[in-house]
């Protein structure tokens, strides 16, 4: 792993004591692993209530922010979806990619709360092909409409979970 940056935040920081005891649940947080290209900067505004971390990337000329989600299947849809739009709002205006674990299968669910709600703030879900083992597609890419994609996703044998790779011209 020495060729990649690595960013990780613990479920533990992600909550108040008061909504949940993270001692008793298993897994969670959020693990970012980027090329070493790339100089991150990670941008601390955490949001009590949602899984996630922002982190400002930058190479070369290009610079983008990237939002990493985690989405536990206990949590409600509505409270995750308005705490993400909060985080959201807060970000500058720099091209954004939204990425993560959403525990939505996008395969059945097409037009739930969160796609809609995104496609307000001009969001598009690029990953449209099962990215776990139970042939759903619960690991979701967001990136804004008016940008040229190439999505593809690549089979991990050591996790449940397949890897997203994206090229988006800026």
């Amino acid at each position: 792993m020495n060729s990649f940056n690595i960013l990780r935040v613990d479920r533990e920081s992600c909550y108040n004591s008061d909504q949940i005891d993270s001692s008793k649940l298993p897994y969670g947080g959020v693990c970012s692993y980027t090329s070493i290209q790339w100089s991150l900067q990670p941008l601390h505004d955490q949001n009590k209530g949602l899984e996630y971390e922002l982190f400002k990337a930058e190479r070369d000329s290009l610079s983008v922010l990237v939002l990493h989600v985690y989405r536990p299947p206990w949590i409600a849809l509505k409270g995750f979806t308005r705490n993400l739009l909060q985080v959201i709002d807060k970000m500058d205006r720099l091209p954004t990619v939204i990425v993560g674990d959403f525990n939505i299968n996008v395969l059945k669910e097409s037009n739930n709360l969160l796609i809609k709600a995104l496609a307000t703030k001009d969001f598009c879900q690029v990953v449209h092909s099962p990215t776990h083992i139970s042939g759903s597609c619960i690991d979701h890419m967001y990136i804004l409409k008016d940008k040229v994609y190439d999505a593809r996703v690549i089979p991990v044998p050591y996790s449940q979970h397949a890897a997203i790779q994206i090229r988006i011209n800026m």
